[in-house]
């Protein structure tokens, strides 16, 4: 309905098997899409991160595109609540390395978000 307020809109869409609770789609033809294009930025959440296991998610399929869309762009930037930070989910997406800016919220622990800079990671807390 959103699109169709738009004046010209330009959307592409992943084909795949849709999951409702990450409001994506996934599988092997969404893979094989993702692999055919580039971006300047993606932006990625997290059902965890920390600095030993990185960006974490609790589907593997999750886990795939994410790290399909991650290797594809030029920035990784990654938007996940304080309640994420020190927390690993079930399946590694990248290593904290790979990921450029953080965007998370005001509560985040202090000393996780020091970890996470002297890993290169710009933080904002917004």
């Amino acid at each position: 309905d959103e699109l169709r307020t738009w004046p010209a809109p330009n959307l592409v869409l992943l084909g795949g098997y849709y999951l409702p609770d990450y409001q994506a789609t996934v599988g092997p033809q969404a893979i094989e899409q993702l692999s055919r294009i580039s971006a300047d930025k993606v932006f990625l959440g997290a059902d965890g991160l920390t600095v030993a296991e990185g960006d974490t998610t609790g589907h593997v399929l999750m886990a795939d595109v994410d790290r399909l869309m991650a290797e594809r762009a030029r920035q990784v930037i990654l938007t996940t609540d304080s309640s994420k930070l020190g927390r690993a989910g079930l399946a590694r997406v990248i290593p904290i390395q790979m990921i450029h800016v953080l965007i998370t919220d005001h509560d985040a622990p202090p000393d996780i978000v020091a970890a996470i800079r002297a890993e290169g990671v710009e933080v904002r807390l917004v």
